[in-house]
């Protein structure tokens, strides 16, 4: 089956990917149950419609974009990206619905951003991930992203569970 990858058309798209937003904390809840308190504390589930709002602001066009995948026309996956200083660019939330695993989706998507971010001119590309998504670090590494220190402190409650990588574009 073909991977689809496109931006989101906002405001149109908002409820795909509020949808998709939910299924990802699910996921990182399900994959990393001792740390729920800690996910619920950065993403509380009763303000997804505002987290989502403060994505759509701060993740799109000039200098960021949200994708959503779609496999035979239904959304599975979705990745963000936004500049965080001129030049670097960060990775977020890079999901991909169990039903659409192993179909490349969240290659897809991560490439498709690594172009765009090319071709806005921006050198390089950060991003964290759970240590425990094993998979992501693996495609993260075959993407060419190397281990780094911390590039941030956002969120001191998720200290010790996130894993931090970079790559030149």
């Amino acid at each position: 089956m073909n991977v689809e990858i496109s931006r989101a058309v906002l405001p149109q798209d908002t409820q795909i990917v509020e949808s998709l937003f939910s299924a990802y904390l699910e996921f990182l809840a399900e994959r990393a149950p001792e740390h729920r308190e800690a996910i619920d504390s950065k993403y509380p589930s009763d303000r997804i419609p505002d987290l989502v709002a403060g994505f759509l602001r701060e993740n799109t066009r000039p200098t960021g974009d949200i994708l959503i995948a779609r496999l035979g026309g239904a959304p599975v996956g979705c990745a963000m990206m936004r500049q965080i200083e001129p030049g670097i660019v960060e990775v977020q939330r890079v999901f991909v619905a169990p039903a659409a695993r192993g179909h490349g989706v969240g290659r897809a998507l991560t490439l498709r951003l690594m172009e765009q971010a090319r071709a806005d001119g921006q050198q390089v590309m950060r991003l964290d991930t759970g240590a425990k998504l094993a998979e992501a670090i693996g495609l993260y590494r075959s993407l060419g992203f190397r281990e780094r220190d911390a590039y941030h402190s956002d969120y001191a409650q998720l200290d010790g569970i996130l894993v931090y990588f970079e790559a030149d574009l």
